[in-house]
C-alpha cells in the first residue's frame, strides 16, 4: 500500500549527521545534471522528513530550483522506480554516467563514520551487511599509517613512496 502526495522541498531536511562531503566538483556535477535531465533520483526521508539517503539531491534540487517532492509513504517491500520515458540514447547514458560519478565524487566524513559505525556494531548491526569489512577501517581510521604531504612537498609524490601495510607488514611501493 502506498500513501503519495506532493510537499514542499522546504519540507524536508538535512540529516545533522550526515557521513557524505560533497567537494564542489561533487555538488556542480550534481546541479548540472539536475538541471540538464530534471529530477530523475529519488531520496529517502524518515518519517521527520529528514533526509537518509540523498543530502546532495536535494541540496542540489534547491539550487536548481526544484519545488516540490512527490512524497510516497512505502513499508519497503516493494522497490520504488521512476520511470522517465524521454531520457533515451546519449542522454540516457549521459545522466547514468553523470549520477554514478557524483557518487564517485563524494567523500566520508572519516570521525563521524567512525563514531556510526560503531555505534552499529554496538547495536549488533554486522557492519559487513553495511559493506565495511573490519579490517579495512582499522586500516582506513589508522592515522598513524598515513603521511601527510605539505605542499611545498608535492614534488615528492612523483617519486617511487614505500610503504608498509600497518596490518600484514607488507611493504610495497607506490
Amino acid at each position: 500500500m502506498f500513501t503519495t502526495r506532493v510537499v514542499s522541498i522546504d519540507d524536508l531536511k538535512a540529516d545533522p549527521a550526515n557521513v557524505r562531503q560533497h567537494p564542489e566538483q561533487n555538488k556542480r556535477v550534481t546541479r548540472s545534471s539536475l538541471k540538464r535531465f530534471g529530477a530523475v533520483r529519488s531520496i529517502v526521508i524518515d518519517g521527520h522528513n529528514v533526509v537518509l539517503a540523498g543530502s546532495m539531491t536535494l541540496e542540489a534540487a534547491r539550487a536548481a530550483g526544484i519545488r516540490e517532492v512527490v512524497l510516497i509513504e512505502s513499508d519497503g517491500k516493494k522497490l520504488i522506480a521512476i520511470q522517465r520515458k524521454d531520457l533515451q540514447g546519449s542522454d540516457a547514458t549521459a545522466y547514468a554516467l553523470a549520477d554514478n560519478r557524483s557518487s564517485d565524487l563524494s567523500l566520508f566524513d572519516a570521525d563521524v563514520l567512525a563514531d556510526q559505525l560503531q555505534k552499529m556494531a554496538d547495536d549488533g548491526i554486522s557492519l559487513e551487511d553495511l559493506g565495511w569489512n573490519p579490517d579495512q577501517l582499522d586500516l582506513q581510521f589508522d592515522e598513524s599509517a598515513v603521511e601527510t604531504v605539505d605542499e611545498s612537498d608535492v614534488s615528492r609524490l612523483d617519486e617511487k613512496t614505500k610503504l608498509k601495510c600497518p596490518k600484514c607488514g607488507h611493504e610495497f611501493e607506490a
